[in-house]
């Protein structure tokens, strides 16, 4: 039932809720929205406050055209954490405005995004599906007919649950969470309490038996009741050979037709049971050895990762505006695929990300880091030939990468599409041998001097005057190799790390700078041999170091007689730890919520300028807030020909 007051003069407006990165790598609903004249009003979780006032003054971002900004604090890994925020927002609104629509762009927000059309009497999934959707134990309550056998674990009963009582192996799955958070395989008992008592004592868990078979997506058009278009997306995943399900590739249409019929077929009663109105669905599912479609998950708003971009290079039309008209209340359709596309993520050697290189192809990577946006890909015609579309790298150069635990450990994908199946697993194929990530050992916290270059004769006297693990050495990969020092730390005791790296190239040394780790204690950079003048410099400068800067002119002509431009030991620099964010006009430099709110621009909304600055201490998916950095995507670096080192 439709509680807003009768209208008047207020605007009518359209509510997006989620993450304020989703929304924006998602730029087709607010220019839709735009499009249609309507107000646009966002909630988003209020770690993205300074994202969102920097994008607020900057006419070139896609967030420009938001109208106004609700920040809601709350937990992923607690249940309704996020719903009293989002109520009060919503409260404000109706007074304001006529609301039309709204829709939950990000996972956190649908449930609470179902309270809010409920009430207002909006297009919706539904309670039922909002409030499942963002529940894996109520998922296994409603659809017991597609679930595998499995055990809900409250918080408060792990120390009576029997770790016998379950087949083994099994699947161990935190119940709110999202993007591969915290799901494993585990093999026996012991494993198993281990990794109980490993989450959160607040946290609800499931343990299931594990389904072994091939994953699917099927993404799914809803209107009134009725599936309007649905389609199956094949997945490959890390089980394949660990024991987490972090997701590897996306190919879309399925390139495995045979299962299509188990698949939609078992969707669409999986949606009727849900009672599942007017939306998308995002439903993952598994064959099984027995030939049927068991449900790992179902979610009830825009599937992750670059399946709507997929979606549009395949069928030549994009999703969102579709979803929008399906939540107006618009009659909506969408076509069948005319192309298969396909998203690759590639794994990586763990250590610091240093450069992605792409050779053979007229394709630079393209740095978006965790904040940016990802670039536009237009479709093509449905007999164009097989085309790498995009490279794109989701961390920034200095990141320190881990195993893949999660979908945020992944650090490179691309994406490519093709008329045929046969093309696109071709073009796949040459396209992972075309693209390299290179990565190095991460840098000790202890070390204070870097020496560029390897001298057996500074390093004897270095083990008497410097503590141990305080020195890091670069020297160029064909100098290990044929000086044999690949175990130099245990040659010298002052020795925490070698690196190699080009430490001859003087036309590259800036981007050196770049890729090497700043030690956060460092307080001088040293070069030991004459060919590491020019990128100890770099180096110095880049980190902040005292009286660093760069080379003088005609110093690669004349290094033998260049003095260094830096004391030989300065006091460590103020920066801190070493990142390499992408760069930044001033003009859309973040600021402090304090500064924004001090200096609002002019002409803009009153939530980018009369906010209440205040710290935020919410974290995303279990991990600390992100750095302020602006989510706006810096034009990826060209990188010169040539390998310069291994991936580790």
């Amino acid at each position: 039932m439709d509680t807003q007051p009768a209208p008047g003069q207020r605007p009518d407006a359209f509510i997006l809720t989620g993450s304020f990165l989703v929304v924006c790598r998602a730029p087709l609903y607010l220019e839709e929205l735009a499009r249609r004249g309507l107000k646009i009003l966002l909630i988003t979780p209020s770690y993205w406050r300074e994202d969102a006032l920097a994008a607020a003054e900057d006419p070139s971002h896609p967030a420009y055209v938001i109208d106004d900004v609700a920040f809601v604090d709350g937990d992923v890994s607690r249940e309704n954490s996020y719903l009293p925020g989002v109520i009060s927002a919503a409260r404000r609104w109706r007074e304001q405005y006529r609301i039309v629509g709204a829709y939950a762009v990000g996972e956190t927000q649908v449930e609470p995004t179902g309270l809010l059309t409920d009430a207002l009497g909006l297009r919706t999934p539904g309670l039922r599906a909002t409030r499942a959707c963002r529940s894996k134990y109520l998922q296994r309550w409603y659809l017991p007919e597609f679930s595998p056998v499995s055990v809900t674990v409250p918080a408060d009963a792990r120390e009576d649950f029997d770790p016998a009582a379950v087949r083994y192996p099994v699947v161990v799955k935190p119940a709110s969470r999202h993007s591969s958070s915290g799901v494993e395989t585990v093999t026996g008992p012991e494993p198993l309490l281990e990794l109980l008592r490993s989450y959160p004592e607040h946290e609800t868990v499931l343990v299931e038996e594990k389904v072994e078979g091939q994953e699917y997506s099927v993404e799914s058009l809803v209107q009134g009741g009725r599936i309007v278009f649905a389609s199956a997306t094949r997945k490959a995943t890390t089980d394949a050979h660990a024991n987490t399900f972090v997701e590897l590739s996306h190919t879309v249409p399925s390139d495995r037709p045979d299962a299509d019929p188990v698949l939609l077929d078992a969707n669409r009663r999986m949606l009727e049971a849900l009672d599942f109105q007017d939306g998308v669905a995002h439903a993952e599912w598994r064959i099984g050895p027995d030939g049927r479609a068991y449900l790992m998950e179902v979610a009830a708003r825009t599937p992750g990762d670059g399946l709507c971009t997929l979606y549009e290079l395949a069928t030549g039309a994009p999703l969102e505006p579709e979803i929008v008209r399906v939540a107006l209340g618009e009659p909506a359709s969408y076509p069948t695929p005319s192309r298969v596309a396909r998203q690759v993520y590639l794994e990586h050697a763990p250590g610091v990300l240093a450069d992605v290189r792409v050779r053979g192809f007229d394709v630079e990577p393209a740095w978006i880091g965790e904040g940016g946006l990802w670039p536009a890909l237009k479709p093509s015609a449905p007999a164009d030939p097989p085309t790498l579309r995009a490279v794109l790298v989701h961390h920034d150069r200095g990141t320190e990468l881990g195993p893949l635990r999660s979908s945020e450990d992944r650090a490179v994908s691309f994406f490519i599409d093709a008329p045929t199946v046969a093309e696109l697993d071709a073009l796949e194929a040459r396209v992972r041998r075309a693209v390299t990530v290179h990565t190095v050992p991460a840098v000790p916290d202890s070390v204070t001097h870097v020496l560029v270059g390897y001298s057996p004769v500074m390093l004897a006297k270095l083990d008497e005057q410097l503590p141990a693990d305080s020195v890091l050495v670069l020297e160029e990969p064909a100098v290990i190799e044929a000086r044999g020092i690949t175990a130099l730390a245990e040659r010298h005791r002052c020795v925490a790390a070698l690196f190699p790296a080009p430490s001859q190239d003087e036309a590259g040394a800036d981007r050196i700078a770049e890729a090497v780790p700043r030690p956060p204690a460092v307080r001088a950079v040293v070069p030991v041999v004459e060919y590491g003048v020019v990128v100890a410099a770099a180096l110095a400068e880049a980190w902040g170091l005292p009286g660093a800067g760069p080379p003088p002119p005609g110093c690669c002509a004349t290094r033998a007689s260049c003095a260094p431009p830096w004391p030989a030991a300065a006091s460590p620099s103020p920066s801190g730890r070493w990142s390499s964010p992408p760069s930044r006009s001033p003009r859309s430099a973040p600021r402090t919520a304090a500064a924004a709110c001090s200096s609002p621009p002019t002409g803009r909304p009153a939530w980018a300028s009369g906010c209440s600055a205040r710290p935020t201490t919410s974290t995303r998916r279990g991990r600390t807030p992100p750095p302020p950095t602006s989510p706006r995507c810096a034009p990826s670096t060209p990188t010169p020909p040539g390998s310069w080192w291994s991936s580790g």
